[in-house]
This record gives C-alpha cells, structure tokens and sequence, in this order.
C-alpha cells in the first residue's frame, strides 16, 4: 500500500479529530473542520484564544484521526500556529462564519497547520467490504484468527 492510498482514505473527509496535549500531558481531542490539505500538511482555522492555540503553543505534538463506518486513518505530526491573513483568507470557507461572525478578517482568526510525520491507515469500503465480512464469518466459525489480507487494506507510511 502507498502513501497515495493513506492520502485517499484522509481526503475523504472534512471533518478529524485533531489531539494536541495539555501543559499537564494529556492528549485533548476536538473536532475540526480540515480547511485543506497541502502535500503532508493538513491546515486548520482556529481562533488565536482557543486552548489548542495554547497547546500548540507549549507542545507541537498533534495527531490526526478520522473514522467512517469503513475507513479510517490516523497520523502524528507537528503543529505549528500561523498568524497570517493571507493564509487565513486562502483557507477561508463560508461556513467558518459560524464561528467568526466577523470573517477572516478577524484578528482573533489563526490558521493551524499540522506535519503529518507517520500516518495509518484502514480501508473495508467497496468490494473489500465482501472481502471483511466472508473473512469474518469464517473466522467466527473456524475459531480461527481472520486472515490480514482480509481485513482490507491496511498501510503504515512515514509522511
């Protein structure tokens, strides 16, 4: 599997979950809007006065997860805060509105852009799908272990 298939799986959503670590160490997870993805950089709006700003700020360590019902990715990297216009009006979509009445001109709007250093992947959508179950209820017959190559496809890529 390629680092082609774990970007595949990634894209397929616009929402993750983004974990950054509290100045005690402890992971603290959120949902998040991915406002793009560049290359292994997966970009975010966030406002400057957010506690993940904060944790960023402290601890450039962040993981990356999405999950569906057939896919599923994780990745860590490092997170870094951008205090730039011009970016933040590059990544700038209406819903963001929401949360920044007074768009991205706002002072308070950062952009956020995480790394990705290692990322895994899972994939049982389309015909893999068939592939899961049959080897699954084999397994659950048989007693025995279900076989990796039917499990779908599975990737672990340095990013």
């Amino acid at each position: 599997m390629s680092q082609d298939d774990f970007y595949e799986v990634l894209d397929a959503f616009d929402t993750c979950m983004l974990l950054t670590f509290t100045a005690r160490g402890t992971p603290h997870a959120r949902p998040m809007a991915v406002a793009r993805r560049d290359g292994s950089a997966v970009w975010f709006v966030s406002g400057r006065d957010s506690g993940k700003v904060d944790e960023v700020d402290a601890d450039a360590t962040a993981v990356v997860t999405v999950q569906g019902s057939r896919r599923w990715a994780a990745a860590t990297g490092t997170a870094t805060v951008v205090d730039d216009r011009a970016r933040v009006d590059e990544l700038w979509s209406k819903p963001m509105q929401a949360w920044f009445p007074d768009g991205p001109d706002d002072s308070d709007v950062v952009a956020i852009r995480v790394d990705l250093a290692d990322g895994e992947y899972w994939d049982i959508s389309g015909g893999k799908l068939a592939r899961f179950a049959v080897g699954l209820a084999r397994s659950l017959v048989t007693g025995d272990e279900i076989d990796g190559d039917e499990e779908g496809d599975h990737g672990r890529h340095r990013l």
